[in-house]
This record gives C-alpha cells, structure tokens and sequence, in this order.
C-alpha cells in the first residue's frame, strides 16, 4: 500500500500541470478564411514572394491583417528627375528613380523601428535581373530638397506625403520594398519604359 501512495501524488501533479499548461500557454491560432467567407482577389506575387503593385494601389502593415498600422500609396515613379535640390550631384550608378507616395498611420500604431519607410532597405532589380540593394546614396539623397523627402519619422495617427529618390543601374526594372517582417516577402513595382 505505501508503494501506490507516491504513485498517485505523481499522477495527481501531472494531470494537475497538463490543466494548468492550456490555460497559462494558449496555443496559437491562424486566420484561414473559410470556404463561406466572401473572396476578393488576392495580389499577383512575384517569383521574390513580394506582392505586385500598380501605381496608386494600397499597401500596408501592422500587427496582423486584421490590423493594419501604416497604409501607403506609391502616386508616381518617374525616372531621371530632374534634381530640384542646389547641392544636388551626379548619379553614382547612373539613374535616379523618384518614389512620390503617401503614408497613413493609425492612432494605434506601435511606435518601433518597424514602422517606418526607410529608403535604405529598398532595393532595385534591373533590366538584367541583377538587383542593387545600395540605392539609397548620398547622391540620390541631396537630389530633392528635404522639404520634399517622405519622411522616415512616422508618428501614430498621422498622413505624410513626399518622395525617395533612388540611384540604380537601370533606367527599367523593379523597385522592392521588403516587409518589415522579412519573412512576410514585400511589395514591388516596375519603373521606366516597358
């Protein structure tokens, strides 16, 4: 009898931990819509995993899908700006590419690093197929006054309009902007004559 004894403390203690373990760890779901739940189309993906985008369509990031912090629209690309800036200089790489977009913040917006267009983690892939990820330079920089510059200090509940401009190889290709969260691919768009 006194070998049963620690027996059932042990069992009693691992069925007590297995219901405590859902309640203080839940297990993590995923939003899969339903066969029921309306369909939209979803965007064409490139061979990059990054969504494709159109000229003057939405996107965005935030916490989930169902929570999108910052909305952005690229309005125009244009392809060897003409340099508004008095301390403008040169291309390094031969072509700039100006980006004018806006950007909407929400009031709820977490306010990290991950929340900002920061044109130092775009990259272009060329004509050729080669892509730069050093577009962003001191040269495409100075091109267009700060006054004009999208800035890159979003703040919650916020709409922010203006531009980056970006020093590539190519007077064609695609421009990338990675997601924050790299493994969640990106968003791209061509530029230049087709």
């Amino acid at each position: 009898m006194r070998r049963s004894a620690p027996f059932v403390v042990i069992a009693a203690a691992v069925f007590a931990l297995a219901g405590c373990s859902n309640s203080a760890y839940p297990t993590p779901t995923v939003d899969v819509p339903t066969a029921a739940a309306p369909t939209t189309p979803s965007a064409p993906t490139s061979e990059r995993g990054f969504l494709v985008k159109q000229i003057g369509e939405t996107g965005g990031w935030g916490v989930s899908n169902g929570d999108i912090s910052v909305k952005f629209v690229v309005d125009k690309i244009t392809v060897d700006p003409q340099c508004t800036n008095r301390f403008a200089s040169a291309s390094e790489h031969g072509h700039f590419v100006q980006v004018d977009m806006r950007v909407e913040t929400t009031p709820t917006m977490p306010t990290n690093m991950g929340y900002q267009i920061n044109p130092f983690s775009w990259s272009a892939v060329g004509a050729d197929g080669v892509t730069e990820s050093s577009i962003a330079t001191g040269s495409s920089y100075s091109c267009i006054d700060n006054s004009k510059q999208l800035t890159t200090q979003m703040t919650p509940g916020s709409k922010y309009r203006g531009s980056l401009v970006f020093d590539v190889t190519s007077p064609t290709g695609t421009l990338l902007f990675p997601h924050p969260n790299p493994s969640l691919g990106g968003w791209e768009w061509t530029y230049g004559a087709a």
